[in-house]
């Protein structure tokens, strides 16, 4: 994955939290580790 779009997927994530009202602070890559967590 080029830092590109890892750039891209976290700032994705971000709108996603703010949409939901989450703190943008909250750490993007806790997150997808939780959610690559999840998938397994």
């Amino acid at each position: 994955m080029s830092p590109d779009s890892r750039l891209q997927e976290r700032s994705k994530m971000e709108r996603l939290l703010q949409d939901k009202g989450v703190a943008p602070s909250f750490p993007a890559s806790l997150l997808l580790e939780k959610l690559r967590s999840f998938k397994s």
